[in-house]
């Protein structure tokens, strides 16, 4: 009743976190009014990824269609930058695209032809609008594809 705007603000955490497929995120939305009332309210989800299990669905070095040699970032959790490399076993057009934990896409950070065995390395800089939170960073060729998952702290 003391004003018509209240603010809500949004906070992730991760933890537990065994690998990239598994993971608990909490999820906190808090309210707050110019008054001073405060109310919170959190959810809790389990991730546990089934759709590429350790070992299955994954493509492997001995597999003729693996592409992507690596893919790194670091730091990890990043505050202000991350660096990120990758290379590949043949030549081919590669595309990265950075999305949020909702699936939406964000940004492509990367979108050209790379020769095998070069090594790519890019500085990755979040502007303001990137809040504290996990994102997917996902590098696609024609025959491979790899993600790696990036947490965010401001």
């Amino acid at each position: 009743s003391c004003d018509g705007a209240v603010s809500v603000a949004l906070t992730e955490v991760v933890s537990d976190s065994t690998s990239p497929f598994y993971f608990t995120l909490t999820r906190t939305w808090t309210a707050s009014d110019t008054c001073g009332n405060i109310v919170s309210d959190s959810m809790v989800i389990e991730v546990n990824d089934t759709l590429y299990p350790a070992g299955s669905g994954m493509t492997h070095v001995s597999d003729p269609d693996n592409v992507i040699k690596y893919l790194k970032v670091s730091p990890n959790p990043l505050v202000n930058f991350t660096n990120v490399e990758f290379s590949l076993y043949k030549d081919e057009y590669v595309i990265m695209e950075l999305y949020n934990h909702t699936g939406v896409k964000l940004e492509t950070i990367y979108n050209g032809n790379v020769a095998a065995g070069s090594s790519i390395s890019l500085a990755l800089t979040p502007d303001a609008s990137l809040g504290t939170g996990m994102y997917l960073l996902v590098l696609r060729t024609n025959h491979d594809i790899k993600t790696r998952r990036i947490i965010l702290k401001r």
